[in-house]
């Protein structure tokens, strides 16, 4: 950001100069929120992003949004469909700017029963060729979504069964699974911050370790 009496169209035009009290803030800092504000007030409704790639918290865009409520619990108009705080892993499902299906079918989302538990898991396949519909509630082996009831179903493992079960003309794709992992997409790297406070000097002390997960 750039200093704050400069007109908008200044402070886009002079990002990164010399002189200009810059500062990036992303989807893990406190003041990304307050940004996505102003700027959405300023540029009625665009927001321009300074760069793109970095590392975020799983979810990110609950906290966002939390940040963005006021007391009648709007989000003083940021949806997330069309702006940048829905993305891969904020949560929100950029396009229909709800909830990721797949974190709804893992049983890691349920606004009924207040759950919400932002977990990377690979998950199992085994439930897409078991013959229970734990997508409809039921399963022999006792697994069942969170808050879910077993229901009497007759049709099970429509992702393998070869039909196009939602009509979409499509035959077996991802949301015809009974299950699903929390979140659809790989994962390219994790990094691990470590701080340090000292409060009786006043400083601290940070400690950034980067692991690939693409192999070596």
């Amino acid at each position: 950001m750039t200093d704050k009496d400069a007109p908008i169209a200044q402070k886009l035009a002079a990002a990164g100069e010399r002189g200009y009290d810059d500062l990036i803030v992303g989807p893990s800092d406190p003041g990304y929120a307050v940004m996505l504000k102003i700027f959405e007030d300023e540029q009625n409704g665009v927001i321009i992003p300074a760069s793109t790639g970095a590392f975020v918290d799983l979810s990110w865009g609950f906290r966002v949004r939390n940040q963005l409520r006021n007391a009648s619990g709007s989000t003083y108009g940021l949806s997330p469909s069309g702006s940048i705080w829905g993305s891969a892993l904020s949560g929100f499902e950029p396009i229909s700017g709800g909830v990721i299906d797949s974190m709804v079918r893992s049983g890691k989302f349920s606004t009924a029963f207040s759950v919400h538990q932002p977990t990377f898991d690979t998950f199992s396949d085994y439930y897409e060729s078991d013959g229970n519909a734990q997508a409809s509630g039921i399963s022999e082996n006792g697994m069942v979504p969170y808050g879910g009831t077993a229901v009497v179903s007759t049709t099970a493992d429509h992702g393998i069964d070869g039909g196009d079960n939602n009509s979409n003309g499509v035959i077996d794709e991802e949301s015809e699974r009974d299950t699903s992992p929390p979140y659809r997409y790989a994962i390219p790297a994790i990094q691990i911050k470590l701080r340090v406070q000292d409060a009786t000097a006043g400083t601290l002390q940070e400690l950034s370790m980067v692991h690939s997960l693409q192999g070596n």
